[in-house]
C-alpha cells in the first residue's frame, strides 16, 4: 500500500518574512492579475517559484524556470528559506468559509508528508481524472530546474476506525508552531510531528491504505516522470523516489467537494419544450424555484440521481432518474454500474452527448464550466446559451468506489474547495537546501 515518510521541509524563516506575504494558491488557478498582486506583495512570494513571469526576451538560459532556480538558491543563501533540523510530518489545519456563506466556517485537516512514487498500475495510488501533456511538460521543466517539490499533491485516504483522526486530535492539543489568519480565503495552522513513536505509528497506518489523488494529478505524474528520467532505481531510498503530498481523510467534515456546472452554448434548432419532452422517457421532471435550485447545488449526491437545469428565460427544473435500466443504453459501453450512475456521468453522456447531441469533440467549445450557480444565472441571458445544467457535489465514497475499479471520472467532475496553498512547506530533492 502507500509508503509515506517524514521529511526535512524547506520553510520560510518567519523572523525574516511574514507567512501571509509569501503564500500563494496553486499555480493553475492564478490569474494574470493575481500573479501581479502576489508579485507586489513580496519579493519572496511563492508565486515567483511556481508561476514566474514570462518575458519576451526569454531564452534557454534565462526563463521562468531558470529564474525560479536562481530565486530559490538566493532565498536559501539569505536565510529566507531554511531546511528543518530533523524530519517531521506536518499537520495542517485550514479554516475557511463556505463560498456562498463565508460566515459558516469549516475546518479541514491534512498531513504533509513525502510519499513514495508508484505507477498508477500498481493500484496503491489512484487517479480520478485524465492528465494532459502540456501542463506536465511545464511542471517537469520547473522540477528539473529547482529540484524541489514546491506544491503538494492533494491525496485522500480512508480512516474507518478513526485511529489517525484520534492521533491527530492529540497533536492539535498543543499550540501550533505556525499560524496565519485570513490569507487565501482561509486561516492556517501548522504543527510538526517529530515524536518517534507517533511517526512510526502514522507510517505504519498508511501502509494499509490506498490513496486517491483529489487534486494535483499533473504534479504527481510529473514527479514520476522526473524519477524515471533521472535513472534512479525505483526501489532505492532516493529523494527522487518521493514527492510532497497533503493527505486528507475522506470523511473529514471539512472536505468540501463542489460541483462544476455546465452551460451549453446555442444548439441549432434547440427548443426548451423539445428538450423537456426528450428527458421524459428517462427522468421525472418538475419545475422548481430558483432558490430551490440553489439549495440543491449545495447538497451532496445521494441514492436518487438528480440534476437541475435552467433556460434563458430563467425557468428552473429538477430532473430525477426514473430507473437506470431506462437510461443504460445511453451510457458508454464497458463502464461499471457505479461509474454510470454518478450524476456527472449521467449528465455528461445521457443528457449532453445523447439527448442534446453534443459529441465529445465539441465539448471544449460548446460548453462553459462554472463552480458558481449564481455566475451561471448571470451568464444565461443574452442569447449565447441554450441550457444550463446544475450538479451537486459528488460523494467521496463514490469517488473511491470508481477509482478502486481503476476508472477515471468524467471531465470536470470534482472541485475540492478550498485549494491547498503553496508556501507552507517545500520538499527539497538532493542537496537543494544544503
Amino acid at each position: 500500500m502507500a509508503t509515506i515518510q517524514p521529511f526535512q521541509a524547506l520553510r520560510f524563516n518567519t523572523s525574516k518574512v511574514a507567512l501571509e506575504d509569501v503564500m500563494a494558491p496553486p499555480y493553475d488557478v492564478i490569474s494574470p492579475s493575481e500573479q501581479d498582486a502576489l508579485y507586489a506583495r513580496s519579493d519572496y512570494n511563492t508565486v515567483r517559484l511556481i508561476l514566474g513571469r514570462q518575458n519576451d526576451s526569454d531564452h534557454a538560459s534565462d526563463n521562468r524556470y531558470t529564474r525560479a532556480k536562481t530565486s530559490l538558491s538566493d532565498w536559501i543563501q539569505k536565510g529566507v528559506l531554511s531546511k528543518d533540523d530533523r524530519p517531521a510530518f506536518y499537520l495542517y489545519e485550514q479554516i475557511f468559509g463556505y463560498p456562498s456563506r463565508p460566515a459558516e466556517k469549516k475546518t479541514r485537516m491534512a498531513l504533509f508528508a513525502r510519499i513514495r512514487l508508484e505507477e498508477f498500475s500498481e493500484g496503491n495510488i489512484l487517479p480520478h481524472e485524465r492528465t494532459y501533456s502540456k501542463p506536465k511538460a511545464d511542471r517537469l521543466a520547473l522540477l528539473n530546474a529547482t529540484e524541489t517539490s514546491l506544491s503538494p499533491v492533494f491525496g485522500l485516504y480512508e480512516d474507518a476506525d478513526g485511529e489517525l483522526r484520534k492521533l491527530f486530535g492529540e497533536c492539535r492539543k498543543n499550540a501550533p508552531s505556525r499560524k496565519v489568519e485570513n490569507v487565501l480565503e482561509a486561516s492556517h495552522r501548522l504543527w510538526e510531528i517529530t515524536d518517534p513513536a507517533a511517526v512510526r505509528k502514522i507510517s505504519a497506518l498508511f501502509e494499509k491504505k490506498k490513496i486517491v489523488i483529489a487534486d494535483g494529478h499533473h504534479r504527481y505524474e510529473t514527479a514520476v516522470n522526473h524519477r524515471n528520467e533521472s535513472g534512479v532505481d525505483p526501489r532505492a531510498e532516493h529523494f527522487c523516489n518521493y514527492t510532497l503530498i497533503a493527505l486528507v481523510e475522506s470523511e473529514d467534515p471539512g472536505l468540501l467537494v463542489l460541483p462544476t456546472h455546465r452551460i451549453v452554448r446555442k444548439i441549432k434548432e434547440f427548443g426548451a419544450d423539445r428538450f423537456l419532452q426528450a428527458l421524459k422517457p428517462y427522468f421525472e421532471v418538475r419545475e422548481i424555484r430558483r432558490d430551490e435550485l440553489l439549495r440543491f447545488t449545495e447538497t451532496r449526491e445521494g441514492a436518487r440521481k438528480e440534476f437541475a437545469f435552467s433556460f434563458e428565460d430563467g425557468k428552473c427544473f429538477l430532473a430525477g432518474l426514473k430507473d437506470f435500466s431506462a437510461v443504460e443504453s445511453l451510457m458508454p459501453k464497458g463502464k461499471s454500474r457505479a461509474w454510470c450512475e454518478l450524476e456527472v456521468s449521467l449528465v455528461t453522456h445521457a443528457v449532453i452527448e445523447k439527448i442534446l447531441g453534443l459529441e465529445e469533440s465539441s465539448w471544449h467549445d460548446g460548453i462553459v464550466y462554472s463552480h458558481s450557480a449564481e455566475e451561471v444565472f448571470r451568464k444565461m441571458p443574452g442569447g449565447e446559451f441554450s441550457v444550463a445544467i446544475f450538479l451537486r457535489g459528488i460523494s467521496v465514497s463514490g469517488i473511491f468506489e470508481v477509482c478502486k475499479m481503476k476508472e477515471l471520472l468524467p471531465h470536470k467532475s470534482t472541485y475540492f474547495y478550498p485549494k491547498l496553498p503553496s508556501g507552507l512547506v517545500f520538499y527539497p530533492h538532493r542537496t537543494t537546501a544544503s
